[in-house]
This record gives structure tokens, C-alpha cells and sequence, in this order.
């Protein structure tokens, strides 16, 4: 008689042994930015399609298409928006995630590179801190995003025309994007010159 006490005992023990439902429920997969990534984006921008200053507009126009690309691969609403200023066609490329309506936070970086006249003649700069590596940090939060929708509507943007002859001009790509804004903007963060004390 005492033997039969233990079977429910036993058959717990069993339960929890095997089936273990507290353990066995796998916590969720850190989400990480990919070292590889961000490096192969700075070496496209520097690499395949430099220069990206204002005068080299078939580069922007490449480096825009790239982004658009890792854009969509990612699940995004994309759009590119006109950036209307002389020697164009520029575009802002925005990607939408999480809800169409409601407030937004903004994250962006500009793809475009500085030229300078140095002694009478045009150089120009690789651009990989200023700004491949804002880029490459925004295409990897683009990369997260695809694997969890956020509850709050998010936008990446990149951001076409940021150097010279645009700089703090209404003709910047951001000033563009936020006098287009038409939902209400909890936060906005610029993705400038990140890869600069990473060595």
C-alpha cells in the first residue's frame, strides 16, 4: 500500500525530469550586429562606389540603390524621397518599421562623402568614418529589425546630401525628411562618424 503513495510522486518526478518545461524553454536568441556586415558595407561605400561627394551623383546613385536593397531585404516599407536641389537627382532611401501611424523614432545617417580643393586641386575623402560607418551601422539595425517588429513605428533613413555644398542648408537630405514629417517624433538619433574610435 505505501508503494502506491509514490506513484504520484513518482510520475511528477518523471514529468519533470523529461519534460522539464522551465528549463528546456529556450530564452530568445541574443541579437547581435554583424562584425562582417558592417565591414563590407564600409568597404562597398569606400571601395566600389567612391567617391560619393555632390559632384559624382552616378556613386550616390549606386550607394543609394544598395541601401534601398538591404532596405527591402530586411521587410521594411521602403520609399526614396526627393531631395530637390541642383546637380540631382538625390533621394533620401526611408525605411518603415512597426506601426504606419502613431509616433516615430528616427534613426538616420548620411551616405554621401566630402571633396575638398586642396592647393587648387579637387581630393576627395573615402569617406569610411564620415560616413560609411554610420550606414553600415544603420543597414545592421535594419538587419535586427527584420527579426523583431517594434511597437512603436521606427525609420531609418539615409540621408543623401549632407557634406558641402549642403551643410546646414535646407538643401541637407535630413532638412528635407523633417519638413516632410507628418507624424510626431518621440526621438531622433544621428548615426555620425561612429566607426571613429572603434580601432
Amino acid at each position: 500500500m505505501t508503494s502506491l503513495c509514490f506513484i504520484p510522486l513518482l510520475l511528477s518526478l518523471t514529468f519533470i525530469i523529461f519534460y522539464q518545461p522551465w528549463v528546456n524553454a529556450l530564452p530568445p536568441t541574443p541579437r547581435h550586429a554583424s562584425p562582417e556586415q558592417l565591414e563590407k558595407t564600409v568597404r562597398y561605400l569606400t571601395q566600389t562606389v567612391h567617391p560619393r561627394s555632390a559632384d559624382n551623383i552616378d556613386n550616390l546613385n549606386k550607394s543609394a540603390e544598395y541601401i534601398k536593397e538591404a532596405f527591402i531585404s530586411s521587410g521594411a516599407r521602403v520609399t526614396a524621397q526627393d531631395v530637390p536641389i541642383t546637380g540631382g537627382p538625390y533621394k533620401n532611401i526611408v525605411a518603415n518599421y512597426g506601426p504606419a501611424d502613431g509616433p516615430l523614432i528616427i534613426i538616420g545617417a548620411h551616405y554621401d562623402s566630402v571633396s575638398s580643393y586642396e592647393n587648387d586641386q579637387l581630393t576627395y575623402t573615402p569617406g569610411a568614418d564620415d560616413n560609411a560607418s554610420g550606414v553600415a551601422g544603420l543597414l545592421e539595425l535594419a538587419r535586427l529589425l527584420q527579426q523583431q517588429t517594434p511597437g512603436i513605428g521606427v525609420q531609418l533613413v539615409a540621408y543623401a546630401s549632407e557634406e558641402p555644398p549642403f551643410f546646414r542648408s535646407d538643401e541637407m537630405g535630413n532638412a528635407v525628411h523633417a519638413a516632410s514629417l507628418e507624424r510626431p517624433v518621440k526621438l531622433m538619433i544621428a548615426l555620425e562618424m561612429i566607426g571613429y574610435y572603434a580601432w
